[in-house]
């Protein structure tokens, strides 16, 4: 009896130790402030014959007033974004720095802070339908304000741990733009963290796809490079041939200027990557029908399986 009751004992000690430790685990996660030092983030980079990708981190911790309401808010978070590209053309490799982001948050909002006031980035307890204003990431030209939408929510499970998500897409004529699924304690996963242009300025972008996150708790990746910090391959090379494609935005039609047709053609995808449109380049001035897909940013790409010559985000208007 005295060993029965001796083993009961100890796998309750065991039992209490497990539930202790899983509460006081769930307890920490729950209470950390999103992002925490160190956190980064890895968006792809395309533009004409430039390649590469925007790394965002949060590099520490300050306090800001937004003079709308006077209030002073601590514990807002210092976003540091750098680029490191390469060009096909000259073959050089740069990196600098973008500039930094501050962000707060609480328990169901991502705040941005722009103008000296804070807007709302991210509102996870959103309903379907609602909407709210966001401000411009950079200068474009146009409106410093955009609208988006909130077209589906719900929850999903990452690394034991539940998390809300919204999906987003701009109102229609909003000269700025968040697109896709965006989680809580992750960001958007689909395509950038911030804002970007609309229409304004058809290849002003900062950032693109949504490559990866990780913090002290868990690592998120999208799987569309071979790893985060990936910037082309050593085997890419960038055609000195003629390349030119018009118009940008463009309506129902692509030109595709390209002198050597041999075994080329064109991919055109969506901004999940997704490939909806794809025309063989049989002379140097190819005609491509766009007048079917719907109004949007869309990637177009010139290839012939061996290599990339050509990657640029072109607008279609609707």
């Amino acid at each position: 009896m005295g060993k029965i009751i001796t083993t009961f004992l100890f796998a309750s000690v065991l039992l209490m130790a497990h539930f202790s430790f899983a509460q006081e685990n769930k307890q920490s996660q729950a209470n950390r402030t999103w992002p925490e030092p160190g956190a980064t983030w890895h968006y792809s980079y395309d533009n004409f014959s430039t390649t590469g990708f925007v790394q965002i981190e949060c590099i520490g911790d300050t306090t800001l007033i937004d003079i709308g309401t006077s209030r002073e808010y601590q514990n807002c978070k210092i976003l540091s974004k750098t680029i490191n590209t390469y060009d096909y053309i000259s073959g050089n490799y740069n990196s600098g720095l973008i500039g930094n982001e501050y962000i707060w948050t609480n328990e169901d909002s991502v705040f941005i802070y722009r103008h000296n006031k804070f807007y709302v980035l991210y509102h996870f307890s959103a309903e379907v339908g609602d909407e709210w204003i966001i401000p411009e990431t950079y200068y474009a030209g146009c409106d410093t304000i955009g609208h988006i939408v909130v077209t589906g929510k719900g929850d999903t499970l990452i690394h034991s741990e539940i998390l809300r998500y919204i999906d987003v897409i701009p109102k229609e004529s909003s000269n700025w733009s968040i697109r896709g699924k965006v989680i809580e304690k992750i960001g958007p996963i689909e395509w950038y963290m911030f804002p970007e242009t609309e229409g304004c300025i058809a290849d002003l972008f900062e950032g693109g796809l949504f490559r990866c996150f990780k913090d002290g708790f868990f690592e998120f990746q999208s799987g569309i490079a071979p790893y985060c910090d990936y910037i082309v391959s050593t085997s890419e090379n960038f055609s000195e041939k003629k390349i030119n494609i018009y118009p940008n935005p463009a309506m129902n039609t692509l030109w595709v200027q390209f002198t050597d047709t041999e075994n080329a053609y064109v991919i055109i995808s969506d901004l999940y990557g997704r490939e909806v449109c794809r025309s063989n380049i049989i002379e140097d001035l190819t005609k491509i029908d766009v007048s079917k897909l719907s109004g949007g940013l869309y990637t177009v790409m010139i290839t012939d399986n061996n290599q990339i010559y050509e990657t640029i985000k072109v607008i279609l208007n609707r």
